[in-house]
């Protein structure tokens, strides 16, 4: 079913001095690597580490996680392995994700300007099919492409394994592909069920998010009427390059080549 006219493919026009993100902020150092804790973290091995963390002792000092915990904030992930996730050992509600999506180093150095093209899109948070929380702004280092869904859609899903196997061909090179699911068979906000289901049916590896109200989906389209399936394009940094469009591998293959 379509909410509005046929979609108008649009030219992509990739953002110059924009693709090059390098994490200044957080716990990044100017060349994008984590930089809080010199030689780095999580290795076997390291001097003093009394709970067997992967960091040490003096480093959990720095970062006030517990040093006799290796668990200090008790969301089933190790010190060590949030600090190389770049999220906080100390914040339960902050982990790596369930589905092992890399989260990157510049995660809390963009602000968002707005959904139109050349602007840098603003920060969500959406539940995605493990019930975890995702922010768009994980993924600041990746191409991004948000495929706007409902599972009553026929397009929609004729569509979802081709965009499935972009993100299994490309994720290597640098893709990010997130599914805003918007409503279910119902007409209703799509449950935890709904985003396994569409992951399951279809053989999807990377993320499903429930969109409610149409809220990220409608601030991408600019208008009252939405047509599905629709497709938003970000190119490193946020950038948008496509809103509302339709998207080929051609186009995904020349954004990755972009990438410096």
């Amino acid at each position: 079913m379509v909410r509005s006219a046929p979609l108008v493919l649009l030219p992509l026009v990739l953002a110059s001095g924009c693709q090059n993100i390098t994490g200044e902020g957080g716990y990044a150092d100017p060349a994008g690597s984590f930089a809080l804790f010199p030689g780095g973290s999580g290795e076997g091995g390291v001097v003093g580490d009394s709970d067997g963390d992967g960091l040490s002792d003096a480093e959990e000092a720095e970062i006030g996680s517990d040093p006799n915990l290796a668990d200090t904030d008790g969301d089933g992930f190790d010190d060590g392995e949030e600090v190389d996730s770049f999220t906080d050992p100390t914040d339960k509600r902050d982990h790596p994700y369930e589905g092992g999506w890399p989260i990157g180093s510049c995660r809390g150095d963009l602000d968002g300007t707005g959904y139109t093209v050349g602007e840098v899109a603003p920060q969500f948070e959406l539940k995605d099919q493990f019930g975890d929380t995702l922010k768009l702004h994980d993924f600041c280092d990746k191409v991004v492409l948000l495929v706007s869904s409902a599972t009553w859609c026929g397009p929609c899903n004729a569509e979802a394994p081709e965009v499935g196997g972009w993100y299994e061909s490309y994720a290597d090179d640098g893709l990010m592909v997130i599914t805003l699911l918007t409503e279910n068979m119902g007409g209703s906000a799509p449950s935890t069920d709904d985003l396994l289901d569409w992951q399951d049916s279809h053989g999807l590896t990377h993320p499903v998010v429930a969109d409610v109200d149409w809220e990220i989906t409608g601030a991408f389209v600019g208008s009252a009427s939405i047509g599905v399936p629709t497709m938003h394009l970000l190119s490193p940094g946020g950038i948008v390059e496509m809103a509302d469009d339709h998207v080929s591998a051609g186009i995904l293959e020349s954004a990755l080549g972009a990438i410096e």
